[in-house]
């Protein structure tokens, strides 16, 4: 403490560390006799609105052990906030491509070695290139006129170099060495492993031939993109049910007030449509009460708008076809709209679907 109040240095930046950490604390909770439900009490609660909540509602009172988060703030060595969180979750949602035995790493890590050599190949072909450039003279004793040989050496590598001899043969440039037949492979090797290692193949970079047909074209990039990228957008796809769960939570939990949702479908004529939530009635109840109910978060993935695109596009023309048959006289069913892979907007418009 006494070298401390003689430290009079000035401190230019401090660290600040927030952490989030699960522990187990007493909590108040409602219990249902009838249905056994459970809901957490807002620490907020004082007792006589407890008292109030439960002879209304017939409810009872229970204490139990449950984990919460507690949020610790530090700067240096002063605590700044110490306290439970409101939150049932940790306020941010991670996102790792990949995470294996309590390690994650990123998409580029297993890149940064072959991308060092492939750095360092190139440098050194680069150095052999310029150190060759100036590759150095013989000089026959006596046979330079119209100057040394210690301005030659200064002025050799010159552009419009004249030199003055008594002898033809008395000066000779000397061959530079070739650029070692191996440096170049290890550049293209460099970058075979970039490729091997991050899955992405020519088709995917569109380096393919002329007479590659298309849909192999479009194959072979679905192939590349399954096989490496299937475990990110696994992980993707858990971090957004993370985040949905979280928003979820949050909405029931804090939006208690009443609001007026606007919601636009998904028609190409953008209908809107207001549903009020958190609305009282004259009987007594509350209308679209958000904070009752439990749901359960699905996340789907829909592949590309490109590629979902071009999967669908031999339907319309088909069932164009159809359409034209129909009015020729033969029968058209409507119901196979539903198993098509059009998407719905479309289907409910039908000149999309005949151009």
């Amino acid at each position: 403490s006494g070298d401390r109040d003689k430290d009079t240095h000035t401190v230019r930046s401090v660290r600040t560390i927030d952490r989030q950490y699960r522990k187990l604390r007493k909590i108040r909770m409602f219990v249902d006799p009838a249905t056994g439900d459970m809901r957490r009490i807002p620490d907020v609660w004082d007792n006589n609105r407890i008292a109030a909540v439960r002879e209304q509602a017939g409810l009872e009172v229970l204490e139990k052990l449950q984990r919460a988060i507690r949020w610790t703030v530090t700067a240096d060595d002063v605590v700044l906030k110490d306290e439970w969180s409101p939150y049932n979750n940790f306020t941010i949602v991670p996102y790792f491509p990949y995470f294996m035995y309590g390690q994650a790493s990123g998409m580029v890590e297993d890149l940064l070695g072959p991308q060092e050599l492939l750095n360092k190949a190139t440098s050194q072909e680069l150095h052999v290139i310029n150190t060759t450039a100036n590759s150095g003279w013989k000089v026959k004793s006596g046979a330079l006129t119209n100057m040394t040989v210690e301005e030659l050496e200064q002025k050799g590598a010159m552009t419009g170099l004249v030199l003055e001899v008594n002898d033809m043969d008395g000066v000779d440039k000397i061959t530079p060495n070739q650029v070692p037949t191996g440096l170049d492979r290890v550049t293209f090797k460099a970058e075979e492993h970039i490729k091997s290692v991050s899955g992405v193949n020519d088709s995917m970079q569109g380096f393919d031939r002329e007479d590659v047909a298309a849909r192999a074209i479009e194959k072979k990039r679905q192939a590349g993109s399954t096989s490496t990228l299937s475990k990110p957008l696994d992980n993707l796809t858990r971090s957004d049910f993370y985040l949905a769960r979280h928003i979820l939570d949050l909405v029931q939990t804090f939006y208690t007030e009443p609001r007026v949702l606007t919601i636009t479908d998904s028609s190409p004529t953008q209908q809107t449509e207001s549903v009020q939530i958190n609305t009282p009635t004259p009987e007594g109840e509350m209308l679209n009460d958000l904070t009752v109910g439990e749901y359960d978060v699905v996340i789907t993935s829909v592949p590309l708008k490109a590629t979902s695109s071009t999967a669908s596009l031999p339907v319309p023309l088909k069932i164009s076809s159809h359409i034209c048959a129909t009015r020729c006289g033969v029968s058209f069913n409507p119901a196979r709209f539903g198993s098509s892979p059009i998407p719905s907007r479309i289907r409910r418009t039908p000149r999309a679907i005949l151009f």
